[in-house]
């Protein structure tokens, strides 16, 4: 599906706009705070239903306004097939509406899904040397597009970890600890081990993939390798089932419930998980430069377009801000022949078009981005 029309009401710097893209290639062009990237986040925001960059709908609302509205019409392969994906969040209230086909809905999951969306900001550059969490999150937001259960499963973890928490801290002097550690585990331990079982699928996919992408955005002068770590002792480059990873948490669980106790927190999980990249044969967050940052966080997704066409079938909305900075010329022409050579739509933002060649602009739909108006 692709985005045919988006309508913003009060959105970041936007006080109003209708408008309809290209259904190709599209370039964003303003300075700086025009309102190029909330643009880009507002995309997002159909395809997720939330901010792509952690912030709540309270601080998205435009300045001294008390409510947005967010509507997006995507088409599908046949131009007979719309759907109208809505948004309207309330200050007052702190209430959020969505609509499918102008048809309310009451959980985000309805909502979830129904378009995917790939989207690189400048934060992605924290993805190689930045705290675990963020990869974990990045992780995460890639599944539950693909599986919107997944996101149920994450939400529903989480509560369980706060209470086991809670339990460990509180609780430790109780007689009965032991006893209410179990009936938290048995719930925990088959939660956890359906979220490890859908990441170790997706870093497999990254792990074939990733290399060959990366190769060619670096002129094969570069290796990347991917590899899920956590602290649970497990060979996840292995074939295994659901049922094997979830008897090892239950035995890791078991071995760490005395570190558990002693620490107050749950210290076996997907929670306590992370995502490790060696760059030729070297850790990655220790020695890539800032600039082969930027070509790993492009590495990836790059792949995910490739992951949303291999388990789905479909290609997604590309998002890409402020995507050539710090990149040789030789990077951003392998960047632009994948966008030019794919056949999903995609907006890329710029601040010049200086930096983009030619024959790209001639292809494209140029929009100038100033003052939160958008025009072609």
């Amino acid at each position: 599906m692709r985005l045919q029309t988006i309508f913003l009401k009060n959105f970041r710097n936007y006080s109003f706009v209708d408008f309809s893209p290209s259904l190709g290639l599209n370039f964003l062009l303003g300075n700086n705070a025009q309102g190029k990237t909330s643009f880009i986040e507002a995309c997002a925001y159909l395809c997720l239903g939330r901010s792509i960059r952690g912030i709540s709908d309270q601080h998205i609302l435009k300045f001294d306004q008390d409510y947005f509205t967010l509507e997006g019409i995507f088409i599908g392969n046949s131009l007979q097939q719309k759907t109208t994906i809505k948004y309207l969040y309330m200050n007052s209230s702190k209430e959020k509406k969505i609509l499918i086909n102008d048809l309310p809905v009451n959980r985000l999951i309805e909502a979830l899904g129904l378009q995917k969306a790939v989207f690189f900001l400048a934060e992605h550059l924290n993805l190689v040397k930045g705290p675990p969490n963020l990869r974990r999150n990045y992780l995460d937001v890639l599944i539950m597009q693909i599986n919107p259960k997944y996101y149920q499963d994450t939400l529903e973890y989480k509560k369980i970890i706060q209470h086991r928490n809670h339990t460990l801290r509180y609780g430790r002097n109780s007689k009965s600890l032991n006893l209410q550690l179990q009936i938290w585990d048995e719930q925990l331990i088959e939660l956890a081990g359906k979220i490890i079982f859908k990441r170790i699928e997706v870093i497999k996919f990254l792990r074939e993939n990733l290399p060959k992408i990366h190769g060619n955005l670096t002129h094969c002068e570069e290796t990347l390798s991917i590899r899920y770590q956590s602290p649970m002792v497990f060979d996840f480059t292995k074939d295994f089932s659901l049922q094997e990873i979830i008897q090892a948490l239950q035995v890791s669980f078991d071995k760490n419930r005395n570190k558990d106790i002693q620490y107050g927190i749950t210290t076996i999980g997907p929670h306590r998980d992370d995502i490790f990249f060696e760059l030729n044969g070297k850790d990655a967050k220790i020695f890539a430069s800032q600039g082969q940052q930027r070509t790993i966080a492009l590495s990836l997704k790059i792949a995910e377009v490739d992951l949303f066409f291999n388990k789905l079938g479909e290609e997604p909305l590309v998002l890409l801000d402020d995507v050539f900075s710090e990149l040789d010329q030789f990077r951003q022409k392998q960047l632009l022949q994948f966008v030019k050579h794919g056949q999903f739509q995609c907006f890329i933002t710029a601040t010049s078009l200086g930096m983009i060649d030619k024959d790209w602009i001639e292809e494209a739909t140029v929009i100038s981005v100033e003052k939160g108006t958008l025009i072609k």
